[in-house]
């Protein structure tokens, strides 16, 4: 998420505090707004992010995922994630190229995604 923030989104630098966050939900609205079209569900990301936190910097109320159902429920949410930033990323790609250049970024940040 914080990649394509930082390849597709953060143009003018506007999000360059936001990428030092763990919110996975903070940075599912901004891809959101990105897209002008819900690709990630933020509620989704911040349940996930909860549990990636939680095990990446433990605490006194740290918690391991030792259910498999719920372990398994994270592994389907990071990969809904992959897809649709994976699914984006093709579709910004296939933009006509500006100024006969292979850049990556956008042309601009208007694009408007399918419903």
């Amino acid at each position: 998420m914080k990649g394509f923030i930082t390849d597709y989104v953060n143009i003018n630098h506007q999000y360059d505090k936001d990428l030092s966050t763990h919110n996975l939900r903070k940075l599912a609205l901004i891809i959101n707004d990105f897209t002008q079209n819900k690709i990630l569900d933020p509620m989704k990301c911040k349940y996930l992010g909860d549990w990636y936190f939680d095990a990446r910097y433990p605490g006194e109320n740290y918690t391991e995922i030792t259910d498999k159902e719920e372990a398994q429920r994270c592994i389907q949410i990071a990969e809904e994630i992959r897809d649709a930033l994976y699914d984006t990323i093709k579709m910004l790609r296939s933009e006509p190229i500006v100024n006969d250049t292979l850049d990556s970024t956008p042309s601009s940040s208007t694009i408007k995604f399918g419903s």
